[in-house]
């Protein structure tokens, strides 16, 4: 194969955005993309679960039952995998409660998660610059600043680096409030299964009315000393990439301040429906993990055993290289170096 390089900036960028749109692929996808859930529930169909390893795990939690429906759901294979409208396959190994992943197997041997870091980020990276070609114009110091730190996996720590006291007592409200709600739905989960019982939907809004005017929620005193970066990162999705467009905190001055042409691209995409940035973060995965990768691995390689967990794919651990390897290809061929990590 001999390269040529390509000198001129317009046609320049719509090689760039061609590949990033996987326009190579568009014939292929549409003829397989009906098979590819066929092909994945054939494969999901043939993993095994350890319920006894489930039932020791769940055993300390207030509510084991809950979380052992999905693993009932797969050692019996009374399911289906479904598609939604935006591309993402459910089934119960997306519901399963992480930890109790361990307790997967096929023909006995253990199942290895590989995962993106910073997944959901890095599906925003790739529309953010997807605009920019589209728009033909060079991108932003801070763009260019924002996708690095999101190939190396390092987003969320370099934000929190430097904001530990200007998001602190932010957080501490937050989870003041969280853990009210949690105290007062349990109460009212006691009251309304032991008491009421209500059958049809509109008996249980009033009964939970109700019992918010009989049960005020009342304050807890919470010390919170240090923001952990799991906290951080659920605030920074909340308030800045599945927030409404009008929400204004230390999360999202602290993302405007450091990345504001980023921010501004997230705030256009919100301009109809605050909803539909993450709606299009979850077709642009799909449309990389299931009509891509998982369409090379079903053609290429059928031999490899598939459970895929939205962003990520579960396989034994000989074939591990084998999927990470395509994984990286794959987003290679869009311009990004994900970082993996395997569990």
């Amino acid at each position: 194969m001999t390269r040529y390089e390509v000198t001129k900036p317009k046609l320049a960028n719509k090689i760039k955005l061609a590949r990033l749109k996987r326009l190579d692929l568009k014939t292929e996808r549409e003829v397989k993309r009906s098979y590819i859930v066929d092909y994945l529930d054939v494969w999901a169909k043939r993993i095994e679960i350890d319920l006894d390893i489930c039932q020791r795990e769940v055993e300390n939690l207030p509510n084991p039952t809950f979380h052992l429906i999905p693993a009932v759901s797969i050692a019996n294979r009374d399911y289906r995998l479904q598609r939604d409208d935006y591309g993402r396959v459910h089934s119960p190994f997306t519901q399963l409660w992480t930890p109790l992943r361990t307790a997967l197997r096929f023909q006995k041997q253990p199942l290895y998660n590989i995962d993106i870091r910073n997944s959901q980020i890095v599906f925003l990276s790739k529309m953010l610059r997807e605009d920019y070609l589209v728009n033909n114009r060079p991108e932003a110091s801070d763009v260019r600043k924002f996708i690095g730190l999101v190939e190396k996996g390092e987003i969320y720590d370099y934000l929190l680096k430097n904001s530990q006291e200007a998001i602190l007592a932010y957080l501490t409200r937050r989870k003041m409030r969280e853990q009210r709600k949690i105290i007062w739905h349990e109460q009212f989960l006691i009251y309304i299964c032991s008491i009421v019982r209500p059958k049809k939907a509109l008996e249980w809004k009033f009964a939970k009315r109700a019992f918010q005017r009989q049960h005020p929620i009342k304050s807890i005193e919470m010390s919170i000393t240090e923001v952990v970066r799991s906290d951080f990162k659920q605030m920074l999705f909340a308030d800045v990439f599945y927030g409404k467009r009008e929400i204004n905190t230390p999360i999202t001055q602290l993302f405007q301040r450091e990345f504001p042409s980023v921010h501004q691209f997230i705030l256009d995409q919100k301009v109809e429906n605050y909803k539909n940035l993450a709606r299009d973060m979850q077709r642009a995965e799909s449309e990389l993990m299931i009509d891509t990768v998982c369409l090379r691995l079903m053609s290429y390689h059928p031999e490899i055993p598939v459970v895929t967990i939205h962003d990520s794919i579960m396989t034994t651990g000989q074939y591990v290289p084998t999927v990470a390897r395509i994984i990286r290809e794959e987003f290679e061929r869009i311009g990004f170096r994900p970082s993996l990590k395997v569990s």
